[in-house]
């Protein structure tokens, strides 16, 4: 999994909820390195942070989803609002996943999105 956040706490957060489930082979912490990151370690998953340094989650998604269309795609987000979850969605992530509710609903988005890109399919 490629982490992409910069919030240092909640990277923490985030690696100790997916701990024996998932493995974070890499972390960004700016927009603009999104992409290339994600070509040179090619992560079943990418955990996308809406709000970033540089370009944001949402700017990076499309180009993301471009790049590596198989690979399953998480927005993280501080906002609720049905219509960003919505456009998240349009621009190509598998799943979204409010911060306040990561505890919970982390691990069964990243189980949503795996199977919406087919590679739960193929760890089986």
């Amino acid at each position: 999994m490629l982490l992409v956040e910069d919030h240092p706490l909640m990277q923490q957060t985030i690696r100790d909820i997916v701990a024996g489930c998932c493995e974070v082979i890499g972390l960004v912490v700016n927009g603009g390195e999104v992409v290339g990151t994600a070509l040179r370690l090619l992560p079943d998953v990418v955990l996308l942070d809406v709000s970033l340094p540089g370009e944001s989650g949402m700017t990076v998604l499309p180009q993301l989803r471009a790049t590596l269309p198989h690979t399953a795609i998480v927005m993280l987000t501080t906002l609720t609002y049905p219509a960003f979850r919505m456009e998240a969605l349009a621009r190509g992530a598998n799943a979204f996943v409010c911060k306040g509710q990561a505890a919970t609903e982390l691990l069964p988005a990243i189980r949503e999105a795996l199977e919406a890109s087919g590679l739960e399919r193929q760890r089986a």
